[in-house]
């Protein structure tokens, strides 16, 4: 499926599509300054975009805006005088474009981003803090974006850091990023060094040898590393990363990543420390890619003209396919497709078999790549002749390495894990019911995030091969 992604800024508009891998497809930019209906604007755009690129439907648009947004996505709360950006901006785009449309604050989006297509593809959690003008915080805590019980988490920016210290837009004194970002160390050169001075001035008086100057790119890289540190060690991340125009800087970032490392709290492991991959490009993409595996920070239902039109679609592919099926099995189709993780549970002659190679024909028709395994060797070439899909087992699927494994003392080694996971959209996995728990955490371990999984099992048919009873264990916790 393809996606829009749109990040505003106070000057400039980005408008992009986004494939379901998170890569950026095309993009176009506005200026703020020349446009009167926001509306019609961005929808023009995204219509055009599309054309040019061959693009018949857009499954989902998401919306990054520096400011606070409401915990479903669809109200802005409070964010900088954009006069063009009305508060209910989702929803009226939401009705132009026909689609489902949900805002989140920039740096969340970029963060997300970067968790899904990006530096930490792969990680468990992630913090990533821009550093521009101002110090912008995303949180990604297991797999969910964090916003905080009242939808404030990540305002690293506005940590009070001296006493009766510069005024502050946010109508506080004495922030961090009045001292370490980049309008607040414009305000330290203008000090140092004369009016009119900026922070690359200021780098430069060092680089030269003024002490003055030095002694004050010092106290920021100070006064940042130890935010940056405190915020590892009250969230344990397994990543951090740092992305803006200042994090481009490599006198002021390097010091800021050694002075973390060398200070954040260790019992043996540390957190990836390190630059953001996505550049400019982040916020956008992950806005896009909001909606994914369904875990945004919202519990969102698709809107019904979104629902329509995918029921549409499904009926005529079974049209075109001459397969039968009744509505539990379409329901669950179309449950597959909107969540990222799908059990498809019922005994022999419920129609699994039909209703799995619907999801495949659709998953298909959308240009996914699809991985299919069984535990067995019998299931999976079983699974292979009812779906015309070539299935493997799980072992192969995660490539075993027999060299280094020991099955009869339990110890398995596998080639495809966190650190060389399976590059695919979607995998679905049958006969769930005999996988045991050290299978399915090895699984897990290579599935990485934006991955749809689908388990299919009987619980009352067979027995798990291992330890644990996996499928029934889920099912019975209703998650």
């Amino acid at each position: 499926m393809i996606r829009a992604g749109i990040d505003i800024g106070g000057t400039k508009i980005r408008v992009g599509l986004v494939t379901e891998s998170g890569k950026l497809l095309a993009s176009r930019r506005l200026t703020v300054a020349e446009i009167t209906d926001l509306t019609a604007e961005v929808s023009g755009v995204l219509r055009a975009l599309c054309r040019e690129n061959d693009v018949d439907r857009v499954g989902f648009c998401g919306i990054g805006i520096p400011g606070t947004v409401s915990a479903d996505g669809r109200r802005i709360e409070k964010t900088p005088n954009i006069a063009i950006l009305t508060q209910d901006f989702a929803d009226q785009l939401s009705r132009e474009l026909g689609i489902s449309c949900r805002m989140v604050q920039d740096s969340r989006a970029a963060a997300w981003g970067e968790y899904v297509a990006g530096a930490a593809r792969g990680k468990t959690s992630v913090i990533c803090v821009t550093l521009g003008t101002g110090i912008g915080t995303g949180i990604v805590l297991d797999g969910r974006i964090y916003g905080g019980a009242l939808g404030y988490a990540g305002e690293m920016g506005h940590l009070p850091v001296k006493e009766k210290g510069r005024e502050c837009g946010c109508g506080k004194r004495g922030c961090l990023e009045k001292y370490a970002a980049g309008l607040g160390l414009d305000c330290t050169a203008a000090e140092i060094l004369g009016e009119g001075k900026t922070l690359q001035d200021l780098f430069a008086a060092a680089s030269f040898g003024n002490v003055r100057a030095a002694a004050v790119i010092e106290e920021a890289v100070l006064l940042l590393g130890r935010a940056l540190t405190a915020e590892i060690n009250l969230l344990s991340p397994d990543c951090l990363l740092l992305s803006g125009g200042l994090a481009q800087c490599k006198e002021y970032v390097e010091p800021v990543m050694e002075y973390v490392r060398t200070h954040c709290y260790s019992a043996g492991r540390k957190p990836y420390i390190g630059l953001a991959a996505l550049g400019e490009n982040a916020p956008l993409i992950g806005a896009a890619m909001l909606e994914r595996l369904n875990i945004p920070m919202w519990e969102a239902e698709a809107l019904p003209s979104q629902e329509a039109a995918m029921r549409k679609t499904l009926e005529n592919m079974m049209k075109e396919l001459e397969m039968e099926l009744d509505e539990l099995q379409l329901q669950a189709v179309m449950t597959s497709i909107q969540n990222g993780l799908f059990i498809l549970s019922g005994g022999p002659g419920t129609g699994k078999t039909t209703t799995i190679n619907m999801m495949l024909r659709y998953f298909e028709s959308e240009g996914l790549d699809i991985m299919l395994a069984a535990p067995t060797g019998r299931a999976a070439k079983r699974m292979t002749e009812a779906t015309g899909f070539e299935a493997k087992t799980i072992h192969r699927l995660l490539e075993l390495n027999s060299a280094l494994s020991d099955e009869d003392n339990k110890k398995v080694r596998f080639e495809r894990n966190e650190l060389a996971p399976l590059e695919a959209d979607v995998i679905i996995i049958d006969e769930m019911s005999m996988v045991d728990i050290q299978l399915f955490q090895a699984l897990l371990k290579a599935v990485i995030p934006g991955t749809r999984l689908i388990l299919v099992g009987d619980v009352n048919r067979l027995p798990s091969v291992g330890p644990g009873q996996v499928l029934r264990d889920i099912m019975d916790s209703k998650v």
